[in-house]
């Protein structure tokens, strides 16, 4: 009996010291944002007139794509975010095996 009382009282107390400290251990966002996550996009509005050039090294930089390409004035662009999506595409197979079915 002693026992079943013992373990009753020890279990209770238990129960309320997580009821205590639970509360005391929640999270919250940080307000600042860290600039070593940006990310900078290049857009180059360019437009060919005759073939655009199909395969070349993505620099991050300006291109010019050796004069061949003219610069499209007022163009506009619409950014989204598929991050989830491309983590989707790479769920089972190779990253390259992705990029060749997205760019498909």
């Amino acid at each position: 009996m002693k026992k079943e009382k013992l373990l009753k009282i020890v279990m209770t107390l238990l129960l309320a010291l997580i009821a205590i400290v639970a509360p005391i251990s929640s999270a919250f966002a940080d307000d600042t944002i860290d600039d070593s996550t940006k990310v900078n996009v290049t857009l180059n509005k360019l437009i060919w007139n005759d073939n655009a050039p199909t395969d070349f090294q993505n620099t991050g930089a300006k291109m010019n794509f050796d004069g061949s390409a003219k610069p499209l004035n007022g163009s506009e662009f619409t950014l989204y975010d598929v991050t989830s999506q491309y983590y989707n595409y790479i769920a089972n197979k190779s990253q390259q095996a992705a990029i060749s079915q997205i760019q498909a």
